[in-house]
């Protein structure tokens, strides 16, 4: 069956969705990707028609895919998703997609900040050995490992109580400036952290469709100290995500961490949710995964991110 390659079309989300999740069941994990998921990724590409590439059949199923983001205002991380069903590996797909993307992003560095030192990341899981091997070829090195965890709710309530002066709420009348201005400071210093703006950080987290702020929490003092943000999960409804997990550096090691995820756990479990999935750096230095693993997660998947140093040449590539 012939592949035509396109740029991507908002109409192509769903399909987009099922091939990333085939390749995750197939390597063992749990299906994770819904369209909204998907059209959130393109929402930070800068030029969907230049920057996407599409391999589809003529009934319209996605066996391959490639995306270039570049850096955030000022950044020097640059991004390259990509993936190729498992049943139409071995036909030179995923190899003429990488070659488009490196291309591309020489094309863009040039374009927007050819002075700058750019590092290209990429990823596959720890068991996709062909992609491993592809993205080895073409110069990338692994730099870090991350899990996907699971756990069961209700999880057994954490032990302890928050220090004096600190209260904790649902995330819903969080003040966004405020709670952006913790994230900031919570993330920094964490591998591979480049923040965005405020706008598209809330667009992406507290004023996404997905976002539960029942079962989110915030603990206040003077200024918001941490926070659990979570979201229903576009493909297993019986599923809450906890996307994002943050505490300022000075509040650590209190416990207050296990608490939230306690609290989470037990109103994700009263609202019919009867698993939590979340996705962590397996070498975090916040010692974040044994709070994870006391809380009752364990590792079902792992993923491994690669970078590549961007090299110059005299003008664009193709030139």
């Amino acid at each position: 069956m012939a592949v035509i390659v396109r740029p991507y079309a908002d109409v192509d989300a769903p399909a987009v969705a099922a091939l990333l999740n085939e390749v995750e069941v197939h390597f063992g994990g749990p299906p994770l990707f819904g369209p909204h998921e998907v059209r959130g990724w393109m929402r930070e590409i800068r030029d969907v028609d230049l920057d996407t590439r599409l391999a589809v059949t003529a009934d319209g199923t996605a066996v391959g895919y490639g995306l270039v983001s570049v850096p955030a205002d000022g950044g020097q991380q640059a991004s390259l998703k990509g993936a190729v069903h498992p049943a139409w590996r071995g036909r030179g797909i995923g190899r003429d997609l990488l070659a488009w993307q490196l291309g591309r992003l020489d094309d863009l560095h040039h374009q927007i900040a050819p002075a700058a030192d750019w590092t290209a990341r990429a990823g596959a899981h720890r068991q996709d050995t062909a992609a491993r091997r592809l993205l080895e070829r073409v110069g990338f090195a692994p730099v870090r490992y991350w899990f996907g965890m699971e756990a069961q709710t209700p999880a057994a309530a954490a032990d302890g109580a928050l220090p004096d002066g600190l209260r904790v709420q649902s995330a819903a009348d969080v003040d966004p400036a405020a709670l952006y201005a913790a994230h900031l400071e919570a993330f920094a210093g964490h591998f591979g952290f480049e923040p965005h703006g405020m706008q598209e950080w809330t667009a992406q987290t507290i004023s996404s469709i997905g976002f539960r702020p029942d079962l989110s929490r915030i603990v206040y003092g003077d200024e918001i100290v941490a926070y659990v943000l979570s979201f229903d999960d576009e493909t297993l409804p019986e599923s809450v995500y906890v996307g994002v997990v943050g505490t300022r550096p000075a509040w650590r090691g209190r416990g207050i961490a296990s608490l939230l995820l306690a609290e989470v756990l037990a109103a994700a479990a009263t609202a019919g949710k009867t698993t939590a999935r979340l996705n962590v750096d397996a070498t975090n230095p916040t010692g974040v995964i044994r709070i994870y693993e006391r809380a009752g997660f364990v590792a079902v998947s792992q993923f491994v991110s690669y970078s590549r140093s961007l090299v110059m040449v005299a003008g664009p590539a193709g030139s």
